[in-house]
Parts: structure tokens; C-alpha cells; sequence
């Protein structure tokens, strides 16, 4: 019989969450972003909440094994627009629910399937 695992997420401070933020803004970001998605999207609004849960679903789908590039984590980061910046999030719960996606991102970018050591 198989058991749903939880996943043990790390307790940063205040300062750790906002410099994860920013780094996930300014690395997959849509303005100046490294990862280029091939897509042009229109920017829909949406509230703290919602890019709060988007950025929750995606550290669990990373580490879950159900988001498996590093363009799936471009598209729902560059989907929350200017909510989060590289100066910056709009709040503290996206810039804790960033700090969950960098987690995870750096717990399983070697099984991503375009991964490339540096």
C-alpha cells in the first residue's frame, strides 16, 4: 500500500523569501527573463491570492514530478506579471509561495528535460 508524501517545506525568514522571489522574477520572469517560452500571452490580471496559489501548485507539481522543465516554471512565472518583479513582490505570501518554488527547483532541476550543468 503506497502513502501520499508531504513534502517538508523550509521555514525562511522574511528576507530569504523576498531575495527567492526576486531571483525567480528575474530568471524566469517575462521582462528580463533568460528563458524564452515561445510564447506571447496577454497579460490577464489577477489578485495576490491567485498568483499566490499558482506559485503554491507549481513547488508541488515540481516536486511531485508533474512540471519537469525549467520553460513550465517560465510560463506560470511570467503568467503572474508585474505581481512579482525583481524589486520586489506585491506580498509577503508570493514572495513565501516563491520562496517554495525555488525550493523545489533546486531539490529537482536535475531531472528536468532541459537541464544543463553550468
Amino acid at each position: 500500500m503506497s502513502t501520499d508524501r508531504k513534502t517538508e517545506w523550509p521555514n525562511p525568514t522574511i528576507d530569504q523569501a523576498i531575495s527567492a522571489g526576486m531571483a525567480l522574477a528575474t530568471y524566469y520572469g517575462r521582462t528580463f527573463g533568460k528563458i524564452d517560452t515561445g510564447e506571447q500571452e496577454e497579460y490577464q490580471p489577477i489578485t495576490d491570492q491567485e498568483a499566490e496559489q499558482r506559485l503554491l501548485n507549481l513547488a508541488d507539481g515540481i516536486m511531485n514530478g508533474e512540471v519537469t522543465s525549467h520553460r513550465d516554471v517560465a510560463r506560470v512565472i511570467q503568467s503572474l506579471g508585474m505581481l512579482m518583479g525583481p524589486m520586489g513582490s506585491a506580498s509577503t505570501e508570493i514572495d513565501l509561495a516563491a520562496f517554495r518554488v525555488s525550493h523545489a527547483v533546486l531539490q529537482k532541476q536535475t531531472s528536468f528535460s532541459d537541464y544543463t550543468p553550468a
